[in-house]
Order: structure tokens, then sequence, then C-alpha cells
């Protein structure tokens, strides 16, 4: 079901207040109108912490990925293993710097009057995304977002390992699971996980969409975007950024 944006908000804002739902959303392509991984490559490029060389590295990657002749997790690690031996705490600067310099920019503001309309109607807000903290944390600040779960990264002495642990496929649904758990068990024992929405552009991420009482495909790709129409899904889109 395609709606309009105001359409959609609309209808959310008559619903009741209640503050045991639970709003979930995916960050790139969904929260802002690009991937964060790429500004995040972009600053080590500027720091003097990746070579333009890796970045065209990276970036074949992604291509391969966006293609469908490479597999997420395969991609994941070649990224995140490039990413060891790297202090925690100077990649949480990069990636604070390429949030003031570009990220902050790439969000919608329809996504900021959407997650502000749940927090008006006393939901929980989650950011829930394969990106890693460095990334999602000053999104989810700027949007007053409390909750991440996303790929987690393994440090010790406050350098990365290399190892992870993802939230991606299945992983959100896990990491939704979870959540949910900490407020009510019985909210993930039955074929939905209740009084939940989720927000998401793409079809990777089914395993949680099918789950959620409130599926949203939101500026989605075109596999999900057919998918939601033959399941009579919400659909909305937001104005792109220049």
């Amino acid at each position: 079901m395609h709606n309009s944006f105001e359409e959609y908000l609309f209808d959310l804002r008559q619903t009741d207040m209640d503050s045991d739902v639970v709003a979930f959303f995916d960050l790139d392509r969904t929260l802002i109108s690009g991937y964060s991984i790429t500004v995040i490559m972009i600053e080590l490029i500027r720091s003097g912490q990746m070579t333009v060389r890796d970045f065209i590295t990276n970036a074949v990657g992604f291509l391969g990925y966006g293609l469908g002749t490479r597999d997420y997790n395969e991609l994941l690690e070649i990224i995140l293993l490039r990413m060891r031996g790297r202090k925690d705490i100077e990649l949480m600067d990069i990636g604070r710097r390429a949030f003031h310099r570009k990220l902050e920019g790439m969000i919608y503001e329809q996504a900021r009057i959407l997650v502000d309309t749940h927090r008006s109607l006393g939901h929980k807000l989650v950011m829930l995304t394969s990106a890693t903290r460095y990334q999602a944390l000053p999104i989810a600040e700027a949007l007053s977002i409390p909750d991440i779960k996303c790929t987690e990264l393994e440090i010790q002495n406050g350098v990365l390992t290399g190892k992870y642990l993802p939230c991606f496929g299945v992983g959100k649904l896990d990491a939704a699971s979870m959540y949910l758990e900490q407020y009510d068990e019985r909210r993930v024992s039955g074929p939905l996980l209740e009084k939940t929405y989720f927000y998401t552009d793409s079809e990777d991420d089914l395993d949680l969409l099918e789950y959620c009482e409130h599926p949203v495909a939101t500026n989605p790709k075109a596999s999900l975007a057919a998918k939601a129409r033959k399941r009579g899904w919400a659909h909305i889109e937001f104005e792109r950024i220049p």
C-alpha cells in the first residue's frame, strides 16, 4: 500500500499514546539519504588512515553487493579487517567528524518528523542498523534516539581486534527480539512482534519485516517495493536530498 508521507503521518498521529510500542529504524537510505560507510571512508582518507587504493577496493565491494554478486557478510569482513588495530577512540572521533562534515546534512527532514511523531506518542525509539556505532551514534544523538542496536566490533585495550558481531538479516530480528524481551517475553512468543514498527529500505531486512506488526517500506529499493505492494505493507518515500 503506497501511502504519501503526509497520509501515513496523519494516520499515525490518530493512534493512541502507548509506551509499550517500539519503533525500530534502519539507518542507511532510511533515516539518511545515502550510505554512512562511504562518508566514514572519505573521512578516513582525509585523516590519512585510509589510502585511496583501499577506498577503491571497498567501493568495488559495495558495487558487487549492490549488484548481488557479493555477500554482505563477506563485504563487512573485508572492511572491518582493514580496521583491525585501529584505536576505538580515534574511530569515534572520525565518526563525529564525518557527521558534522556530511552526515548531519543527509538526515531526511521527514525522518526527523517521523521520529518526533513516534516520540510524541510515547513510543520507544530504537535505531536498528548493520552500520557500526561510529556511524550510528552521532546520528542517533542528533535524532534523540536513545537505543542503538548495530554491528558491534570487538575492542581489547581500546583497539579493534577485527572480530565483530553483525546486525544484519536474521541478526536484526534477533536484536529486535532481545530488545523486546527486556520488557515482556510474551511479546516475542507469538507469530508477530506485537506493538512494533520497523522502517527500512531494504529487502535484506525481510526477516524482521515479516515479524513486525507494522512493517513500513521506507524509500524502498525496487525489490522491497514490489514485496510491500504484494503484501499490503505501508510504503512511504521521503524527498530526496540533493
